[in-house]
């Protein structure tokens, strides 16, 4: 896909966010672009205010020209409602929702734990190879923000869609009832009765 194409998709993808979406896409974008900037500026020691300025002039420049109808279609617009999913949106949001069935006091320390494992990692790997003090820890800490936002704006789906339907089992078959049991009394027959009787007179 050329660079005029996903520029028309990003913003026919954009256009058919919803309004909340939409902002929330624009804020996370903007500090996004900030963050990146820092990191530059810090390890690589590239001006922080010039990325900054050319980051948003690419930005807004693909919105405007996508606006203004300069760049040329390359395929049918995509009409419909538009949704946010984050890359992992299955196991992210498993991950998710097992953190939230924990207790307060076990979400803190498993939070303290991650970042302050990561920083010690990131010490020990700075002092034994060089690796640049608090990447890591900075990259484990972006990693958990969005994971948490992105979960409570929704962009991670439903822990029933994420899942494959059970396959159904197969039906059982009908079984017959059984018949139903006879159970009204026997009749004796008249005559029988009736030679008991004269019977039982020539006797006496």
């Amino acid at each position: 896909m050329s660079v005029i194409a996903r520029v028309n998709s990003a913003n026919q993808w954009y256009d058919r966010l919803s309004q909340r979406d939409g902002a929330l896409i624009v804020i996370w974008a903007g500090l996004g672009l900030l963050f990146g900037a820092l990191l530059l500026n810090f390890y690589l020691g590239l001006t922080f205010w010039a990325l900054l300025l050319v980051g948003l002039a690419v930005l807004v420049g693909c919105r405007l020209m996508y606006r203004l109808g300069r760049l040329p279609p390359v395929a049918p617009a995509v009409t419909g409602p538009a949704e946010v999913r984050l890359p992992y949106a299955p196991s992210l949001l498993a991950l998710n929702q097992w953190f939230d069935e924990q207790p307060p006091l076990t979400r803190m320390c498993q939070t303290m734990g991650w970042l302050y494992g990561s920083f010690a990692v990131n010490l020990m790997l700075t002092h034994r190879i060089g690796f640049p003090f608090g990447l890591l820890f900075i990259a484990v800490a972006v990693t958990m923000l969005v994971a948490r936002v992105g979960h409570g704006h929704g962009w991670l789906g439903s822990l029933q869609a994420a899942r494959p339907a059970a396959p159904k089992a197969p039906p059982r078959p009908a079984i017959a009832a059984p018949p139903p049991i006879d159970v009204t009394p026997d009749v004796v027959a008249p005559t029988m009765v009736a030679a008991d009787t004269v019977t039982a007179e020539t006797r006496a």
